[in-house]
């Protein structure tokens, strides 16, 4: 991302509190989904900016199989996206499908992929987290939410109703990002 896609960002109204993923957390969820899937996977990013998530996991994918000797096209198998702004996904690499564009008018149930990816807007972490818990259509969900997201009873009630556990992978911010926050996050497989 560059300055200028934030200022166009800006002056279209289409900044909508998006701090983007850095190289360092993409590299975490990167290497847990090489571990899990090996050779394969589908992935959905919610909220995925200009697809740098969806690229970097499908780069290391490559990577990983190219370092063997293998002939590889692409990285994961499948990538989707939902995104709300115009300009991010005029950004994104061509290999991604836009499944939807507003997040609280989709369905997930019906969006069936091996993995979720999401870096909500830390403003409406809470709900983001708890529908992607309750109602995602896949095997693993990675999240990078802020570190209060342990003191959420809805996110420990939705978890619990999935049958599911919260492990954190990595605790991050964004002094050195591109887009600096002041936020501590946790990086949740």
């Amino acid at each position: 991302m560059t300055q200028e896609l934030i200022i166009d960002l800006k002056a279209n109204g289409q900044d909508f509190e998006w701090y983007p993923t850095t190289q360092d957390m993409i590299s975490t969820v990167a290497g847990k989904l090489l571990n899990l899937y090996g050779d394969g996977f589908s992935l959905l990013d919610i909220g995925a900016g200009d697809g740098r998530v969806l690229k970097g996991i499908s780069d290391a994918h490559k990577h990983r199989r190219e370092g063997r000797g293998e002939e590889v096209a692409g990285g994961c198998r499948f990538q989707y996206a939902i995104e709300k702004s115009p300009i991010l996904i005029q950004a994104m690499p061509d290999d991604v499908t836009i499944v939807g564009t507003d997040f609280m008018q989709q369905t997930l149930i019906d969006k069936k992929v091996d993995v979720i990816f999401c870096n909500p807007p830390y403003s409406a972490f809470e709900e983001w987290a708890v529908r992607i818990i309750k109602e995602a259509n896949c095997r693993d969900i990675f999240l990078i939410i802020p570190q209060r997201w342990k003191d959420s009873g809805r996110i420990a009630d939705a978890l619990g109703k999935r049958k599911a556990t919260a492990k954190v992978l990595r605790s991050a911010d964004f002094s050195d990002a591109e887009r600096q926050a002041r936020a501590k996050v946790d990086i949740i497989h």
